[in-house]
């Protein structure tokens, strides 16, 4: 099995030859709503108890738990789509346009209910209203940031409205990279994207030995250097599985060694990501274009995925504090029937309408 391109084409037209994002040729969007999913499996107990001692990958491996595996393959797929696209149609303004309409309007949708709606439910209306700073939540909305509210759900773990939001503005910050990348030239040698993918592979692994600490980095990167290192390094994997899609053959044996490899490193902290944006890529993509009549099935007709992370959060905070006995399990299946509704109406009525305004741009 081999990514659908001609295998026998020119190195140096790979890049113009995209692979097919017919959402009937691939399953990214089944890929992205089963990540989300296990955003909200892993969160649920951790809500719960404040800790990992119940989260199930963690109880697993003693490395990385369910979110944090989940949370690499979005930044593995997005890494794949996002540098497609620009070589599809390098052209700086579209593009951005085009990441703008994508991630602006359901971010913004998400914050508004998180702000006028969970936040007073999750506190005492009359006070949390008087409190609440305009000027903060405009800055969180135009910076992708989760939305700085007066305290919430006092006496709970993780008293937030959303903690899940903070990886928006990471996300955004790699589609500059790529535009930046684009614009100065450096997609056109994919050798210049491969060097610069095993660099930040090399610096995730030592910030991770050595944290390092820069003032205002939460500025620049949206969150510490250490996360933004390791998730930079699964989007730029994710980048590199499209730029050498020509080389990649996917055959039985490879996937036995790679799925035996991924599971061996996830015993380490250290080796865990590092397998993760690798063996584990390279099981994520075989499963992104695999094909046959099951697919057909399970495949979603909509993305509701981007709706399902951005409410599974505050869904989960919520029915928690109207029914605190929950069990993480029961949470996890109650969180993720409200995030489902939550995700197709986010789809139906902000973001689907606002994609396709990208025809006009194109």
């Amino acid at each position: 099995m081999t990514f659908p391109t001609t295998e026998n084409a020119a190195r140096e037209n790979m890049a113009k030859k995209p692979v097919s994002q017919k959402r009937n040729e691939n399953n990214f969007d089944f890929l992205r709503l089963t990540l989300a999913s296990l955003v909200l499996l892993s969160h649920a107990p951790e809500i719960v108890d404040g800790n990992r001692s119940r989260e199930l990958l963690t109880l697993a491996f003693h490395t990385l738990s369910f979110g944090e595996l989940a949370l690499y393959g979005f930044f593995l797929l997005s890494g794949f789509l996002i540098v497609a696209s620009w070589l599809r149609r390098p052209a700086l303004r579209e593009f951005v346009e085009k990441r703008v309409l994508r991630i602006f309007p359901g971010f913004i949708c998400a914050s508004m209910v998180c702000i006028f709606i969970v936040g007073p439910l999750g506190a005492n209306a009359i006070p949390y209203f008087k409190e609440l700073s305009i000027g903060n939540l405009l800055k969180g909305l135009l910076s992708l940031t989760a939305p700085r509210v007066p305290e919430v759900f006092p006496g709970t773990h993780y008293p937030t409205v959303n903690g899940a939001m903070w990886t928006i503005s990471v996300e955004f910050r790699c589609y500059l990279i790529v535009a930046a990348f684009g614009v100065l030239g450096l997609l056109k040698d994919r050798r210049v994207w491969l060097v610069s993918s095993a660099l930040i592979l090399c610096f995730s692994a030592l910030a991770h030995i050595h944290p390092i600490d820069i003032p205002k980095s939460y500025f620049l990167f949206g969150c510490d250097l250490g996360n933004f290192s390791r998730l930079l390094m699964f989007f730029f994997s994710g980048g590199t599985f499209y730029l050498y899609r020509d080389r990649l053959s996917f055959k039985k044996k490879y996937i036995f060694i790679a799925l035996a490899i991924l599971i061996l490193g996830l015993f380490h902290m250290l080796s865990a990501p590092l397998a993760a944006a690798t063996f584990g890529a390279y099981l994520l993509f075989y499963v992104a274009f695999f094909k046959n009549k099951i697919m057909n099935y399970i495949r979603p007709s909509q993305d509701i995925s981007y709706g399902v992370y951005l409410y599974g959060w505050p869904a989960q905070k919520l029915l928690l504090w109207w029914f605190p006995g929950l069990s993480p399990w029961l949470l996890f299946a109650l969180s993720l029937g409200v995030s489902f509704l939550g995700g197709l109406l986010s789809w139906r009525m902000i973001e689907a309408p606002f994609l396709r305004l990208k025809r006009k741009i194109i």
